[in-house]
């Protein structure tokens, strides 16, 4: 039959034949070639149902494959299939979908933080501000024992004991706290006291110890202003019983409810000269270097009056007024001194005190304990 057909058309079966290398050619130009002629490892079918219909697709396109040697068909893989266009028609949303590989989830929304819970950063910024604290707020510790002894050169008067020094039990006792080193350096003791050995002021140095409110703190601004009003009275009394030269007021709160409580006690009011050109209505800042003008008189005995004397707050936490600066003050202190036992000091024109009938229920036991050195 195929002869017969020859012979009716000769040369038909060579064209077919051409033809058909043709079209092999041509399949063969759209099948992949590889770098090198070993085919890559078999993938996994996915399990998206649309995959099923891709591997359809490469399966049909493995025939051709077979017919020109070096020229291989790889299965396509889902990362093949993530990246290629199905139809040129396809939506936007459906590429982005099939661009989504199976083996990678999406990552968690981030954590959303509560607002009611700052950071600790924040926290150590916004420093919570001591107001008033009742005394059972600080029940747990104790006060401490005054270091007095009569006639005294110098009756030191912190505002109450703070944390540190109430848990220790002697004065001024928080590391940062500049007392004993201003002591020192002021002149009033050959070396620097131990806050532990505060007692031996009195008998080797007569300079005294106390405080003006008896309970302690953690801050002076946990004390109320009448609290420390009402002590006043109290320190009066113990100023008129063991009759110190100066006493020295550590801290200008403790002055300023001294000098409220002087003014009711006071009949004349102790004249204050305006510098020039200031206004009467203009008030002159405080003066640390000299003495209040005020004083207590005392009748009979070598010390017939008591003056008084202000520095800053010896507290590290105190930023006006530098350690420098507190150590020249009580140099300036230490001078007076020297001045008041020679009797080269004039207080004419302070204002006497009149505290006769000022007396607290109890005389000094209303004022603590007192360690008396005669």
């Amino acid at each position: 039959m195929a002869e017969a057909e020859e012979l009716r058309h000769p040369g038909r079966a060579a064209t077919d034949a051409k033809a058909e290398t043709v079209m092999r050619g041509l399949l063969a130009s759209y099948s992949y070639r590889t770098p090198t002629a070993t085919p890559g490892p078999q993938a996994l079918p996915r399990r998206s149902p649309r995959n099923l219909t891709n591997m359809s697709t490469a399966k049909r396109s493995d025939t051709p494959a077979k017919l020109e040697p070096g020229i291989v068909t790889l299965p396509i893989t889902p990362v093949s299939l993530a990246k290629r266009r199905v139809t040129p028609t396809s939506s936007s949303r459906k590429r982005k979908h099939e661009a989504v590989d199976d083996d990678y989830l999406p990552l968690p929304p981030p954590l959303k933080r509560h607002p009611s819970a700052p950071s600790s950063r924040s926290k150590a910024q916004k420093k919570q501000k001591r107001g008033y604290a009742a005394p059972e707020t600080y029940a747990h510790l104790n006060g401490l024992p005054d270091h007095l002894g009569f006639e005294l050169d110098v009756l030191f008067c912190g505002i109450n004991p703070g944390y540190k020094s109430a848990e220790s039990g002697a004065h001024y006792a928080h590391p940062a706290n500049h007392f004993w080193r201003c002591l020192h350096q002021g002149g009033f003791t050959p070396t620097r006291i131990s806050p532990s050995d505060g007692y031996l002021l009195p008998e080797k140095y007569n300079i005294g110890l106390t405080n003006i409110v008896e309970r302690p703190s953690a801050e002076a601004k946990e004390l109320s202003k009448a609290e420390i009003e009402a002590s006043v009275q109290a320190l009066l009394d113990k100023v008129r019983c063991h009759r110190p030269r100066v006493v020295c007021f550590v801290g200008k709160l403790v002055w300023d409810a001294v000098v409220r409580v002087l003014a009711k006690l006071t009949p004349e009011k102790p004249t204050i000269v305006p510098k020039k050109g200031k206004s009467a209505k203009t008030s002159s800042p405080f003066i640390y270097e000299h003495l209040q003008p005020y004083k207590l008189v005392h009748t009979g005995g070598p010390v017939t009056e008591t003056l008084f004397f202000v520095v800053p707050s010896t507290s590290g936490r105190v930023v006006s007024h530098q350690l420098n600066d507190k150590i020249v003050l009580f140099l300036k202190l230490k001078e007076i001194v020297g001045e008041l036992q020679n009797g080269a000091c004039d207080t004419s024109a302070f204002a006497a005190l009149d505290v006769s009938t000022f007396q607290l229920p109890g005389g000094l036991a209303a004022s603590g304990d007192s360690t008396i050195h005669p």
